[in-house]
């Protein structure tokens, strides 16, 4: 669940919390975050490990990597939207 769906977590919780949290803000979050960690997810499977393939991307490391820049691409494009 998180490798895909979760950078739509951040702007979901802003949008009903936050009043300042505006429809680009939160649209462009969670896209620009799925990018930026599905990008970084594959990169560092490719660079460390050589291949992608199952194994490779779902070892531990790819994933806290996606996860940490999915969450810097989401908290980022949010403040610069808001």
């Amino acid at each position: 669940m998180g490798l895909l769906i979760g950078r739509a977590v951040f702007p979901a919780v802003f949008a009903t919390k936050w009043k300042g949290q505006m429809k680009a803000g939160a649209t462009a979050g969670a896209v620009t975050g799925l990018c930026a960690g599905l990008l970084a997810w594959l990169v560092i499977a490719h660079q460390y490990y050589g291949s992608l393939s199952v194994s490779t991307t779902g070892m531990e490391y790819p994933t806290n990597v996606q996860t940490i820049c999915g969450d810097f691409g989401v908290c980022g494009d949010l403040t610069c939207h808001s």
